[in-house]
Order: structure tokens, then sequence, then C-alpha cells
């Protein structure tokens, strides 16, 4: 790309983010104040209205809803000894014609006779099938070492908390790095050379709201037709970027040196959090930062071709737009790139507290309960003037008729000196005022407004632990206004499980893409399980505990006993893998503690209850037929006739469950019994 050509670009993409940056600035001004009531710092138009010597208290409202809010995402969606996602084949997976092949390979049998016997198509689909399944948990493994690499969970604890503030959480990635490492060979002539190894890795980070313009005449991320986001770099952090491929070293080095004091220009809202900081910052401020602008949005193909650009080979000139990243300095681009993954992975992901349906952004806790915060501040500091007002007598002093009197000096016990004679002797020198007290009225004011908050926000205190209800709430009350709210927390769960599989699916493309491992490719799909965490873990035990004890014997041959005691142990925050035995080793322990002489013997037990009952009952009869009628018999024999016969309906009941004990035994768990516990 010549330099014609990239001052022009440069300029379109400068107009574009000037008309954005306009466009942004109405959704900045809620920001500040949305930060001011999270900090319990008054608006600055507030502040210049309340008088000299009122209270300017103001109570963090908002913050007793926040913290609690964002500690309980965090826990949630992040829960101990667990993954808040998973990756599995797609039903029908595909693969390579070389994969194929080989496993049709591995699978042809030889005849009697020497004829070669190709697989059925079962076969070949159930080998493919558990080909997909290997590569999967290969691939489940490699991710799971990038987001640690990468502190994934240190990042989504800010977008969760920037979500919550603002309603908008930003993702960015992933992007490539390139790592250099160095190791040793050996040199033909027998000595040591040293040998530079170039890893490509991925990249993600979180991006702070306030730098990020994404195009604001669009309402939904995949309308959008652009994303800006500012970059103030210092003097390294430019050198640095000189370094990396594909950015232009020399304009950037020339740069620094024509321009020695940096070239950034605050944002009057940057000054506002400078403010809010007790630091000091105006327009004339010397920030010694360079204004770099990131861009990432569609260009045409035709006004690539006008401006000289390069296309991807293959491609006609104006048949399409292409997805492009370009960095901006001092009015120049510095590299332009086209984007290196399929057109439906983004390089954002956001979270979002709650969509704004006018709005590209989100809207945040603050902004949902701030006319109750403004309510409660106003109500609290009208509470403490009048309390203060209240607190003592007012009093009226005739400064005249004492002159000699300090009035100020005022103590227990006083005794005041007064003068006057005549008409002025009639009038006390001092005169006592109490004023009304308005403490009560003010006190429900407030609780009618954090009240109003609880129904704004759809977070009563109570779920953070507070009591609520009354002393005699029942279990089972408490539990249904437990799963009430839980349904709000679901949302915002299932707001982030879109997040989350935005960004795995975009990590599961970068390694389809880049990774050199083979054997972790695949046919896959990403599935975040956040919400499977909803309920707490604490309701979530005593659920399974409580249904682990109303099986009965006939529910044992449909229960899974192995997963129902995984999922047991792990509620315990144990792990299953330490003290859990796979169901293979289970059922040869089973296997080895049945003693075959004991079974013999219970059965000759059996057998003699049996005939005991019988002789019972003809013994029975015998006697009876001496000292009864005839219809008194016959009822003793139909008696006796069922006892013998629901005898016999219980002992084959008892072998019908151990039968169907032996086969599910032998049978497994629907094939799930292989392998040791995850």
């Amino acid at each position: 790309m010549d330099e014609r050509t990239k001052d022009v670009l440069a300029q379109e993409h400068l107009n574009e983010f000037k008309t954005c940056e306009d466009l942004r600035r109405d959704k900045e001004t809620e920001w500040l104040e949305d930060l001011r009531a999270a900090k319990g710092i008054y608006d600055p138009d507030v502040e210049a209205k309340i008088p000299k010597n009122a209270s300017r208290v103001y109570p963090k409202y908002t913050r007793s809803k926040e913290v609690p809010c964002v500690a309980k995402l965090n826990n949630m969606l992040f829960p101990p000894n667990d993954r808040n996602w998973e990756i599995q084949p797609t039903p029908s997976p595909e693969i390579s014609s070389e994969k194929l092949t080989a496993i049709a390979r591995s699978l042809i049998t030889t005849a009697e006779d020497g004829t070669l016997i190709p697989p059925s198509p079962d076969q070949l689909a159930e080998a493919v099938m558990g080909e997909a399944k290997e590569s999967c948990r290969r691939m489940s493994i490699t991710i799971d070492d990038q987001l640690t690499e990468l502190q994934y969970k240190a990042k989504a604890k800010k977008v969760i908390k920037s979500a919550v503030r603002f309603g908008t959480g930003i993702f960015k990635g992933p992007l490539t790095q390139s790592t250099a490492t160095r190791r040793y060979e050996r040199a033909k002539d027998g000595g040591y050379t040293q040998v530079e190894d170039i890893a490509y890795r991925p990249f993600l980070d979180y991006v702070q709201l306030w730098y990020w313009y994404p195009d604001m005449t669009a309402t939904e991320l995949d309308d959008c037709y652009y994303f800006y986001e500012l970059h103030p770099m210092t003097k390294h952090d430019l050198r640095g970027l000189a370094k990396k491929k594909g950015f232009d070293a020399a304009f950037i080095n020339a740069y620094l040196r024509a321009h020695p004091n940096g070239d950034y220009r605050f944002r009057f809202w940057e000054i506002d959090l400078q403010n809010m900081g007790k630091g000091k910052a105006n327009n004339s401020t010397v920030s010694r930062k360079y204004e770099v602008l990131e861009r990432w949005g569609w260009v045409d193909g035709a006004d690539l071709e006008r401006l000289g650009v390069p296309l991807p080979e293959g491609d006609a000139p104006g048949d399409k737009e292409y997805w492009m990243n370009t960095w901006i300095l001092g009015g120049k681009i510095i590299k332009a790139s086209f984007w290196y993954l399929p057109e439906t992975e983004r390089v954002y992901h956001v979270f979002y507290f709650d969509k704004d349906e006018s709005s590209i952004f989100g809207t945040g806790l603050p902004r949902t309960i701030r006319d109750s915060q403004i309510s409660i501040s106003s109500a609290t500091r009208m509470l403490l003037d009048n309390a203060a007002r209240v607190s003592g007598p007012q009093v009226e002093a005739n400064k005249d008729l004492m002159p000699d009197e300090d009035i100020d000096d005022m103590y227990p016990g006083r005794i005041w000196q007064r003068e006057g004679r005549g008409t002025d002797a009639q009038y006390p020198a001092l005169r006592v005022y109490s004023l009304d007290s308005h403490i009560e009225e003010y006190l429900q004011i407030i609780q009618r407004f954090e009240n109003n908050g609880d129904m704004e926000s759809t977070l009563p205190a109570f779920l953070w632990g507070e009591p609520a209800g009354t002393s005699n709430e029942t279990a089972k009350g408490i539990s249904i206004r437990s799963s009430n709210v839980n349904l709000t927390v679901n949302d915002l769960v299932d707001n982030f499980d879109a997040c989350t599989e935005s960004i795995l699916s975009a990590l599961y493309a970068w390694n389809m893409e880049f990774n050199p491992e083979e054997s972790i490719k695949g046919d896959f799909k990403v599935k975040a399980r956040g919400s499977s965490s909803l309920l707490s873990k604490e309701v979530r035990t005593q659920a399974l505990d409580f249904f682990a004890t109303t099986l009965t014997e006939l529910d044992e041959p449909y229960i899974k006993r192995h997963a129902l005691l995984k999922n047991r142990i792990k509620l315990h925050d144990l792990d299953p893998s330490e003290i859990l035995r796979s169901e293979e080793e289970a059922r040869s322990l089973i296997e080895a503690q049945r003693d075959p002489e004991m079974e013999g013997i219970m059965k000759d037990k059996e057998m003699a209850e049996t005939e005991y009952t019988r002789s019972k009952a003809a013994h029975m009869l015998a006697k009876a037929r001496t000292t009864m009628t005839e219809k008194d018999i016959r009822a003793i024999e139909t008696a006796a006739r069922v006892q013998s016969m629901e005898h016999e309906d219980g002992m084959k009941a008892i072998d019908r469950q151990l039968k169907a004990a032996e086969i599910a035994g032998k049978g497994g768990d629907s094939g799930n019994g292989k392998g040791r516990a995850d």
C-alpha cells in the first residue's frame, strides 16, 4: 500500500471514528453517573446545590447490590473443581478422507479362507465417533491449558464487574502472539549452535469499556460495520509495537522523534475519572502518551482495489467485503491485515447485564436502581440534618440584657446574670425553642425506596443472606422464594453463557487453523455450562442426598449408582478421582465378596421357612376341625392358602429383583462403566 493510499484510507477511518465518538457521548455521561453511584460520590450538579453546613453523606446502596451480585456470578460461573464449558463432537462428525481411510483399514478383518471383510457402516460410524471423542478430549485439554495460561478466570471477573456496573463487559480475541524459544543443536563440526524457534499462541484480553467504540448505528454485535479501540500508548509501548510483524517500524520511529512529548488528547470522561481519583487533569495536560487507533471492520473489495491493496488469491474485485484490521498513528496507517479466522467468529465478545434494545450497549445495575439511590441519599441527608437540628434546643438570647455574658459558653448548671429594670425585667433574657422531629418519617421513606430498589433490581437483600420473611417460615416457602429469585440470576448466567460460547468457539477455530497438533482437530461444538450451576451448592447437595434416601430396591436397576455417587462427592468439594472406584473395580469387588456356601445356606433357610408356614397352617386346620363349624373351617382354609400364596409371591419378587440386579451388573451403565472416574 503506497503512502497516498494510506492517507486516504486513514482519513476515512478517522472521520468514521469521530462520528462514533460524538454518538457515544451520552453513554459516557451515563457511565460516569453510574461510577459515581458505585463509589458513593455525588454528581457535580447535585453537590453544588447542597448547603454549606448540610449533610453530605452518601449511603452506598448501589454498592450493597453490586458487590454481592458480582460475587454470586463469579461463584456460579466458575464452580470449583469443574469447568463452566465443555466441547462435544457433533452428532455426525466430519473427518478428513485420510483419517476415514485409516479407520476403515484398521477395521478390516480376514475370514478363514483369507478373504478380507470390510467393516459394516455401523462399525465404521462407531469407530469414527470413538475417534472424534478422543480428539475432542485432547482439544478440551488443550483449550483448558490455554485458558489457564491466558488467566481467563481473572480477566472474566473484570468482564463481569464491568457488565454489572456499566451493563457491558468485553473480551477480545483470540489474536495470535509469537513467542521465541532458544535451544542448542549439535553442529556438523562437533560443536553446538543456538537455534531459535517461534511458537504461536492465542491471546485473549479484557477490554475497558471506556476505550471501546462500536458502530453506534447498530443495536446488535452482528450488525456492526466496524469496531474501534483507543490505545493510549507510551514511547515504550510504541517501540514494542514497531518490533511486531506487519507494523510500519520506520514511520513509528520517525513519529516518536518528531513528537517527543506525545500527542494524546484527553477526553472529558478521562478528566472526570482522574478527578474522581483525586487526581488533576485538564485539556492542556501534557500526557507524554500517543493516540493509537485500532479498527476492526468491513472494507469493500472495490475500495481495496482502488487503494491498491492486494486481495486474497482467487477473489475478484468488488465481489465481496473483507473483515480487516487497521492501526492508525498520527493520521497514517501503520498496519493493515485481513482477519484470519472464519467470518462467523467475532473479535469482540460481549457480556450484557441487561441488553438495551435501543443501543449496542447494555444497562448496568447502578442505572437500574438510580432513582432509588438518589431518593435514599436525599432522605438520608434530610434525616441527618433534622436529627442535628432537634438534638438540642434552639436558644434566643437578648444580648442587651446580658452584656457581660458569653452566650456561646454553655455548660450544665450555668447561672446567667442579666440586667433590665421596669418593662425590660418582664421579658426573659433567654428563650428556648424545640423543633419538630421527623426522623421516623424519613426512616420510612428510606425503607420504602430500599424496597423499591429490591423490586427494580429483582435482587432482594435476602438473596445475599439477609433475613427475610417471618421467623416461622416453612422450608418449602423458603425454597419457593429462592427458586423464584434464582430465575433472575439464571437470566444473567445465560447471558454470560452466550459470551462464553462465543469465546470458546473462536478459540476452537484458532486451534483448528493454527495449532500444529493434528490429533486435537475434529468436528466439535462448544457448550457453556454456567446455567447448570444455577442452584446453590447447598440446595443441590440437600436435594441429591434426600433423593438417595428415597430410593428403594425396586429402583436400583434403573439408577446409575456410579454417576449418583460421583455428583454427591463433587458437591462436597471433593475430587471423585481420588476416592471413587471405577465401575469395573466396584463390580469386581462385589463379585469377590460373594460366598457360594452362604448363598446355599440362605436358600435352604428360605425353603425351610416356606415348609414351616405350610405345616403351621395344616396344624391349625386339623385342630380347628374338632372345635369349629364347617363354615369356620372353610374360612381358615382360605386364609391359610392366601398366606401361603403371599409368601410364594414374595419369594418370586425377590428372585426377580436379584435377576434384574445381576443383569444390570453384567451390562453396566449403558456402556458408561468403563474407565476410572473423571
